[in-house]
């Protein structure tokens, strides 16, 4: 899972917003297999979208985070 600033509002620092990824088991430069398309405020929905992708895919991935 990645977290970067989300659109900026009515605070002087913008909130962070996460999305899933995916990778490869033992790729140790970590190059994505998959990100989802969205972002989500929470890190919760975040692990929950890597997890449904993960049950969907459940071949040769081993991580998402």
């Amino acid at each position: 899972m990645i977290a970067f600033p989300g659109p900026p509002g009515m605070n002087a620092v913008p909130p962070l917003v996460y999305k899933a990824e995916a990778y490869e088991e033992g790729d140790r430069f970590r190059e994505r297999v998959w990100t989802c398309s969205h972002a989500h405020q929470t890190v919760e929905e975040s692990l929950r979208c890597g997890n449904e992708w993960l049950a969907r895919h459940d071949d040769h991935v081993s991580e998402s985070a």
